[in-house]
């Protein structure tokens, strides 16, 4: 295949993947708030600044450790609402397959792009609008960079690398993981080959070896210093598994859920057997240790389809190789599989223009409770609302002037341990719920509709419903005056 007529065929897949990711439209809960703290850095003008939203906890210290994404989603959804938001999301979702094709090698450039969309179509039910998604970017970029150049060449990228990553998503643990897996691999492979110690004081050696230490401390580029490996350490605590259950370990979750990965992962140790002459120690040391963390937390498995993509290549290659296909071969089915990447992209971005991703007034949408916060700005409704786990995010981003019990930065050193567990406690309303809730004075409770506590509430006489529909239930304070009817 000529050089121009691959890469025409590889911004097809590229453009394919950028559409398809725009039908995954589920508005993150994490989101909301996300933008929020985005806009309030854009508006105070610094990063370290006092939680202003939680009336229970308003004045600490927010380590917020992903404040620079925030600031890019405040600025495209100022400019362009989540039209803008979800444009970008696809670009970074076609930019982590780039990576991942360029990271499953050249020997057979057909064999590379089948690599790359498999493991694409495995993950991109993860392709919300969050910021792990650019993790995954930036770990299909760290793969590439160790798979593709030598130490003396990757070392000011990879630096560059970590010190955006710090500074964009707590996963940066996982990338240095990476990283020194494959330079202690790399390494024991030199040695084993060459047979002598002094193979480990080569220069190619001695970079790769200063490369992890270097890269860690290049983390420590950004406003909190130390503080963001607390965050990070945060995200794996066992406290997580409470209420958050993509934190659940693998055997946790019903077999069905997460098919997919027991499909591919079952197919790379088939293929492994089949052509084990063909695996590279470094492919392992990059992938395994992923695979392993992914079991412990479903949360990380989609990072393990990633970093095989080196492996998975090579053994897709072998297959190729024993089929007697080449490039050749291929190049007629390319046409074929050009006009299917065409359609799936046409498709997907007439799907999406006709369905535009908004959040209405008075609309209930995407669970979230549109409706009620709708009712209470109406109604000039302000104050403390104790409110369910998922919406605490849409709350704040929706008003000013309402203040949360919680929301989605449950593992970023905002609450006290043991407060998930208070806070489900309180919802299932579990002995001492009512004194738990009196915490704070809440003026208000927003939850769904048939929550245990909802329905408790429905029949004190301490508290009156205000407002209704198919997902939420409002109450106030029964004692507070009643709001009056709209005109």
């Amino acid at each position: 295949m000529k050089d121009r007529s691959r890469a025409g065929f590889v911004v097809l897949f590229l453009f394919a993947v950028f559409s398809v990711s725009l039908l995954q439209g589920m508005l993150d809960p994490d989101l909301f708030w996300h933008i929020r703290a985005g806009q309030d850095i854009l508006e105070k003008g610094k990063i370290a600044i006092e939680d202003s939203w939680n009336y229970l906890y308003g004045g600490k210290v927010w380590v917020n450790q992903q404040w620079l994404v925030e600031i890019m989603l405040a600025l495209l959804f100022n400019a362009g609402g989540f039209t803008a938001v979800f444009i970008f999301k696809g670009l970074v979702a076609a930019g982590a397959a780039y990576f991942v094709f360029k990271s499953a090698g050249e020997e057979m450039p057909s064999v590379s792009m089948l690599s790359a969309a498999v493991i694409t179509a495995i993950i991109a039910r993860y392709f919300l609008m969050r910021t792990q998604l650019l993790s995954f970017l930036l770990l299909a970029a760290l793969v590439f960079l160790l798979e593709r150049y030598k130490p003396s060449a990757r070392l000011v990228p990879l630096l560059a690398l970590f010190t955006l990553w710090a500074n964009i998503h707590a996963f940066f643990g996982l990338g240095l993981m990476v990283l020194g897996m494959h330079s202690g691999t790399s390494m024991l492979v030199d040695l084993i080959k060459e047979k002598k110690l002094s193979v480990l004081l080569s220069k190619e050696n001695l970079l790769s070896a200063a490369t992890v230490p270097l890269c860690a401390l290049s983390t420590l580029l950004n406003p909190f210093g130390i503080k963001i490996w607390q965050t990070a350490g945060s995200l794996f605590s066992q406290r997580q598994e409470t209420l958050v259950s993509e934190w659940l370990p693998v055997w946790k979750y019903p077999l069905a859920s997460n098919m997919y990965f027991f499909i591919y992962f079952g197919l790379l140790v088939f293929l492994g057997i089949l052509f084990w002459e063909r695996i590279r120690l470094r492919h392992l040391a990059i992938a395994l240790p992923l695979i392993a963390f992914g079991f412990y937390s479903v949360r990380v498995l989609p990072f393990s389809a990633v970093a095989t993509a080196p492996l998975f290549s090579c053994l897709l290659s072998g297959l190729a190789g024993a089929l007697k296909l080449n490039e050749e071969n291929v190049r007629r089915a390319r046409p074929v599989a050009a006009l299917f990447l065409v359609t799936i992209s046409a498709a997907s971005i007439a799907f999406r223009a006709a369905n535009p991703v908004s959040i209405p007034d008075r609309v209930y949408r995407e669970d979230y409770p549109v409706g009620a916060v709708s009712y209470m700005k109406q109604h000039g409704l302000k104050g403390r609302i104790w409110n369910e786990f998922d919406w605490g995010g849409f709350i704040v981003f929706s008003s000013r002037e309402l203040f949360t019990a919680i929301d989605g930065r449950t593992a970023v050193l905002l609450f006290p341990p043991g407060y998930l567990e208070e806070w489900r406690d309180t919802a299932d309303v579990k002995a001492g719920w009512n004194e738990r809730l009196e915490r704070g004075s809440p003026d208000f409770v927003l939850l769904y509709q048939d929550d245990f506590l909802s329905m408790e509430l429905a029949q004190s006489p301490a508290w009156r419903l205000l407002y209704a529909d198919e997902i939420s239930a409002l109450f106030g304070r029964s004692d507070a005056p009643a709001p009056s009817p709209l005109p």
